[in-house]
Parts: C-alpha cells; sequence; structure tokens
C-alpha cells in the first residue's frame, strides 16, 4: 500500500485532506509539521498545506525531496498566481488551490502516483475507504472510519433511521414515505429519491463508499451493511 503524509498545522477551511485520499486505498498519515512525521517511515507522497507561500514554509518541497524522494502536492491556503508559481520553483509536482475540490484533489494525486507507480495501483481509483460507516441516529450523522461525522438533514436522518432499522430489506419508496412521518406532511415520493441522492454525494465527497445504499429496480431501497445478508438480497 502507498503512504501519504499530510502536513497540515490546522484544519484547512474545516475540511480533512485525508478524507479523500482514504478512499483511494492510500495508507494516510497527518503531521503538523515534517519534524512531527514518524521519520521511520518512507512516504510516496506528501501533501503539504501552506497557509502563505514564504520561502520558510515552501522549503519542505525540498526537504522532502531529500527525506524520502516523494512527489510532494502543495496545497495553497488562497489563490494566488504568484504562490502558486513560487511553489512550482520550490519543487512542487502539483499546487492545488482554493476553492479546491475533494474529487479533484484525489484525481490529482491519483494521476502523480500512478506516473511513478504504476504497477501499485490498477488504472482507475477503486471506489470506497477501508473500514465501514455507521450510521448514528443520536448524532444525526453518518459516522466514517476515522470517527469523522457527517452531518445529514432532518429528511435523510429519516430515510437513513427507516433504512437501518430494516437492514437488508427492500422498502418501497411509498414505505419510507410512511415510516419517515414524511406522508403526514404532505410530502411526494420524489422527496426519497432526493434523499437518497444527497446521501450517496455526501458520502463519496468524504470518501466513503455509497454502495451499501442500494437501488433495487422497480422496487425501492435497501441498506445493506458490508457482511450483512439480508433475506430480500437486493441487487442494483
Amino acid at each position: 500500500m502507498l503512504r501519504c503524509l499530510i502536513l497540515d498545522p490546522a484544519p484547512l477551511l474545516g475540511r480533512c485532506p485525508g478524507k479523500p485520499l482514504r478512499g483511494l486505498g492510500l495508507d494516510v498519515c497527518v503531521a503538523p509539521a515534517l519534524h512531527d512525521a514518524d521519520d521511520s517511515a518512507r512516504y510516496d507522497l506528501v501533501i503539504a498545506v501552506v497557509r502563505q507561500a514564504v520561502r520558510e514554509e515552501l522549503q519542505v518541497c525540498e526537504a522532502v525531496r531529500r527525506a524520502w524522494d516523494a512527489m510532494v502536492v502543495v496545497l495553497l491556503d488562497q489563490r494566488s498566481a504568484v504562490d502558486r508559481v513560487l511553489a512550482l520553483e520550490f519543487g512542487a509536482d502539483a499546487v492545488v488551490e482554493p476553492p479546491y475540490e475533494e474529487r479533484e484533489l484525489a484525481a490529482r494525486v491519483w494521476s502523480l502516483l500512478r506516473r511513478r507507480h504504476p504497477r501499485a495501483l490498477p488504472a482507475t481509483p477503486q471506489p470506497g475507504r477501508p473500514g465501514h460507516w455507521q450510521f448514528d441516529r443520536r448524532q444525526r450523522a453518518i459516522v466514517l472510519p476515522d470517527h469523522a461525522a457527517v452531518r445529514l438533514s432532518d429528511t435523510e436522518t429519516l430515510v437513513m433511521d427507516a433504512l437501518a432499522s430494516r437492514a437488508g430489506h427492500v422498502l418501497s419508496r411509498a414505505e419510507l414515505l410512511a415510516r419517515t412521518g414524511l406522508a403526514r406532511q404532505g410530502r411526494q415520493l420524489n422527496v426519497i429519491d432526493l434523499a437518497i441522492s444527497r446521501l450517496r454525494g455526501k458520502l463519496e465527497r468524504a470518501g466513503a463508499d455509497a454502495r451499501p445504499l442500494r437501488t433495487v429496480r422497480g422496487l425501492g431501497y435497501a441498506f445493506e451493511p458490508p457482511g450483512h445478508a439480508g433475506p430480500d438480497s437486493p441487487h442494483e
């Protein structure tokens, strides 16, 4: 498994760059600075979150080359053509500017790693991430393997709760509308489709596997956690 080190002295705009990378099957470690990283480990790629593209911060590119000959991606905290050029001059293999999309970051990282390690990675990224996520009714959230929480709206929580309470069973849109109480609010069937779509979108943006939320054509939806052999055995 290829290893990635994220150097981030503080959360970037409330995001964790490691989420989309774990979804690629990488072994991701996080440290506030290079001297805090495990010097006994060898990393294949380093992502350096840079708040201000000054010489002191960008010298990490050269230090990484000396330590592991790893590729370096600089994640800028603010958009600046000057900072982008400066980062490249200091040896960055790629520069990502805000507002960055997690899928874009994952795609850039995947492309770089494929160039240097073509045999270590499949031709296309594999969906999902190590470990399984869980639905937490009390938190009104999906809890990821790294314990990060993906917050859900009221409707998403109701739909996820209804599916989780009947894990492995196929529930029609009408059943879900009734079980969630949304029917009493005068909501229509398409609210279920929209909630499922948004749930999957949130999981994918977090780098998680959305496949446990199954669509059973002509019948409805099912929640099938990994290892759960439900009686309905839904198939998309």
